[in-house]
């Protein structure tokens, strides 16, 4: 009702006909139900609720007689852009037990963004944000919704989204939030975003083009030496897609003329001058 994940409920009796629910913030509209084994009179809200933008009392109201001559009745209070916090309310009529909803519309949306292409292997940023609905505005607390967690679901794994400041993220607590999302497969890449809390879940589509990346190898040979002279024979390798995160070769092989082969290394050992730094 309503994409409602899980309302809250409870029972009342005519010895306790009291009322206490909590609602969430960014509520657009709430409905509390009351149905019970005979009439329902009134739904009173109590003294010191939060506030909100409009109360109906008697937004929906009705009765049913069975066919063993129980009549059984409901009513349905509607808040409008309800504050958070504990709402409490009596009932008023009860001549029997009672279960009531408390159902919950939420004025939230999820916006991601994700770069059109990336590399193969290569760790990309998509970012996601909450807007109020209300003001068109992003949330800039997302943390208030109770039980929130957003997640890019990718080829069978998921990759948590956060908003602190750290791997990716550039500024904590501003209410966007990062992901670093690392794609192995060429070609078109879809994946799910899924926000989920207490109370509402959502889902957006993401598609991302990935493009295949090898290695290019650049010969840094010097073009001429003198007779008797030693030549450093060396290859710089670079990926085809830049920033691409290929895993590098633990050795590259030139083959000479004569047949004879040379092993060239990138470890700082046996004739390499620097380790790491990309030459072979």
């Amino acid at each position: 009702f309503l994409g409602a994940k899980a309302p809250d409920s409870g029972q009342v009796s005519p010895d306790s006909p009291s009322i206490a629910a909590e609602v969430a913030p960014f509520v657009d509209e709430a409905f509390l139900l009351v149905a019970a084994e005979g009439p329902v009179g009134t739904i009173v809200p109590g003294a010191g609720n939060p506030a909100a933008e409009a109360i109906e009392p008697d937004y929906r109201a009705g009765e049913t007689r069975g066919l063993d001559t129980l009549t059984r009745g409901y009513r349905i209070l509607r808040l409008r852009r309800p504050e958070a916090g504990t709402w409490r309310f009596n009932l008023s009529g009860l001549t029997g037990p009672a279960g009531w909803y408390l159902i919950q519309d939420f004025s939230v949306s999820l916006r991601v963004d994700a770069p059109p292409t990336a590399a193969q292997g290569e760790s990309v940023t998509v970012t996601a944000e909450l807007i109020n609905d209300r003001t068109g505005l992003r949330i800039d607390r997302p943390g208030q919704i109770p039980g929130l967690t957003v997640q890019a679901l990718v080829d069978g794994g998921a990759f948590g989204f956060r908003d602190d400041g750290q791997d990716g993220d550039r500024h904590a607590d501003d209410g966007l939030m990062t992901a670093q999302v690392r794609l192995m497969r060429p070609g078109p890449a879809a994946f799910r975003v899924q926000l989920a809390s207490r109370h509402l879940q959502a889902e957006r589509q993401q598609t991302i083009e990935v493009r295949s990346a090898t290695w290019v190898l650049t010969v840094q040979t010097p073009p001429t030496s003198l007779v008797g002279e030693p030549v450093q024979v060396a290859v710089q390798l670079k990926p085809t897609v830049p920033g691409a995160a290929l895993q590098p070769p633990t050795q590259v092989i030139a083959r000479l003329s004569n047949g004879e082969t040379l092993v060239l290394r990138e470890d700082g050992r046996d004739g390499d001058r620097t380790a790491a730094d990309g030459l072979y």
